[in-house]
Parts: structure tokens; sequence; C-alpha cells
């Protein structure tokens, strides 16, 4: 049997939580020598040199198993598929059991960080199917982008279930193959669906809420623009009619003040008129007097007429 079936065969029914599937990770890497991807052997070197590139590979394996604090970051980032819950018999709450396919998603997602590629790419590669990952796993390391999108390709184009009898973990079983194994692929396919779902389901209610506070930050604007644009026309009409107030008080001012001086220069002519009355008696009344005088050459008095003059 083909050296991917055995190991899906193996770890067919494996139930680990967070520390145990590290540890099965690391155990698996030693044994697929997945260390040599970044500490190949140099064998024109010598013995010695062998060995020493040998360590290096036991140490670049090790490197590989991680933590439970990098597990619980690729959950968080969706390069590995959410664990199963299980009853715990009694004790509280749930129980969360990793099996295969997580297994496997780990050990690609460590391998191809160390290869230097991004979250994105393994994405990819961990969101295909079971068997897919397996075979890359027994195998040498895409090294590039492009080697990824042509082995995702290439998958899609070819049936790798072709190696064996028994169905991939994520496909359900088809006739004359292993019942047991096809059901349980069809339960992992069933509960990541219910994962998936459940996740988009929430990025969904979390858009809606995000937009009923946008929504609500537009009212507020609108409402804030609208009290902001009556105030500005309350004040604008308020100036307006205190303009309109003052021009109309330095209008009456005006008048008031054109009436005024129209009296005074009516009273200053009246008063100019009895007095250019006044004189032309005065001088009519002397030149009376001065010609009785000369006609009569009586009573003729020059301080008389001086008198009258100066009166005049």
């Amino acid at each position: 049997m083909p050296k991917n079936k055995k190991l899906i065969e193996r770890y067919q029914l494996l139930e680990k939580d967070h520390e145990g599937l590290v540890k099965e990770a690391g155990a698996l890497a030693e044994e697929l020598n997945l260390g040599a991807d970044l500490a190949p052997v140099d064998e024109e070197k010598g013995p010695a040199a062998d060995r020493a590139s040998r360590r290096a590979q036991g140490v670049a394996a090790a490197e590989l198993q991680g933590n439970v604090r990098l597990l619980r970051h690729y959950l968080m980032e969706g390069v590995v598929d959410k664990p199963h819950r299980v009853d715990s018999h009694g004790q509280k709450g749930p129980r969360v059991v990793f099996g295969a396919r997580h297994l496997f998603q780990y050990v690609t997602v460590r391998r191809y960080l160390r290869l230097n590629f991004g979250l994105n790419d393994i994405r990819k590669l961990t969101a295909a199917r079971t068997v897919f990952l397996v075979t890359q796993l027994c195998g040498a390391p895409l090294r590039s982008k492009e080697g990824i999108e042509r082995a995702l390709a290439e998958a899609e184009r070819v049936d790798l279930t072709s190696v064996g009898d028994d169905p991939p973990v994520d496909k359900p079983p088809r006739s004359g193959t292993n019942p047991i194994l096809g059901m349980a692929d069809l339960l992992g396919e069933i509960e990541k669906t219910r994962s998936r779902f459940g996740y988009e389901i929430d990025k969904l209610r979390h858009a809606v809420e995000d937009s009923g506070q946008w929504l609500g930050q537009i009212k507020d604007i609108m409402r804030a623009s609208t009290e902001y644009g009556l105030r500005a026309q309350r004040d604008f009409e308020r100036v307006m009619a205190d303009t309109v107030n003052r021009v109309e008080q330095v209008l009456e001012g005006q008048q008031r003040m054109s009436k005024d001086i129209e009296e005074q220069l009516r009273h200053f002519s009246a008063k100019q008129e009895a007095t250019i009355n006044a004189l032309e008696n005065r001088i009519n009344e002397t030149t009376h007097l001065v010609k009785k005088l000369l006609v009569t050459n009586k009573g003729f008095n020059l301080d008389q007429l001086s008198e009258r003059g100066r009166e005049t």
C-alpha cells in the first residue's frame, strides 16, 4: 500500500487535544524526515559532514513541531480547521478534539513556513483535500508559489484516490469501499462545512452590526447637519433683521436732521426778514426827518440828527 494511504489509515481515528496534536506533529515530521527540507545531506563531504547534516536535520524536525500557542494562532488565521467538539461524559463543557486532517494541516503549515512561504499561500494548500496534503508531505516540498498553483491545478485534474482501494478522509465512501472510513470522512466533511458556515454567519453578523453602526453615524451626521443648517438660517435671519433695523434707524435720524435744518433755516429767514424790515423803517424815518429839517430849516439840531443817525 502506498505510503500516503498508510498514513491516512494510521491516523484515521486520531483524537488529540492541543498538546497531543503538537507532539504527534513532531513525531510525524521526524518520521517523514521533513527536516531534510531545511538541512539537506551533503554526500560529497564525507561521513563527518554527513553526521553533522543529519544532526541539523534532527534539530530542524524538532523545530517543525512548534507549540500550542502557534497552533492556536493557525486556528485563528484559518490555515488549520476548527477542532471537533465532543461530549466530555459528565465533565464541564464539550471536549476539543483534533483529528487526522488537523494533524496533516498543522505539519504542512509548519513545513512551508520554514520554507519562507506566507500564510495566504499556505492556506491554499491546507484547504485542499486530505489526500493531497498527505501526498505533499510524503514527497519533496513545493519551492515556489507557481509550484503550489500547478500542484493544486493538477490535483483537481487527476484523481488522487487511484493510488489505493480505500477512499480519502475528505470524501464520502464509494461503492465497494470501506464504509466505516467513508462515514468518518463524511462526518469530517460535515463538521468542516458546519465550521465554515458558522464562520461565514459570524462574518455576516459582524457586517450587519457594522452596517447598523454606519447607518447610525450617517443619521447622526445628517441630524447634526440639519440642526447646523437651521441654526445658521436663524442666525442669518437675525443678522438681516438687525441690519434692516439699523438702516431704518439711520434713515429716521437723517429725516429728523433734515427737518431740524429746514426749521432752523426757516426761523433764520424769518428773523432776517424782520431785521431788514426794521432797518428799512429806521432809514425811512431818518430820511423823513432830514427832509423835514432841510425844508423848514427850523429846529435844526445837529446833535439830534447825529443821535438819530446812530440809532439808525
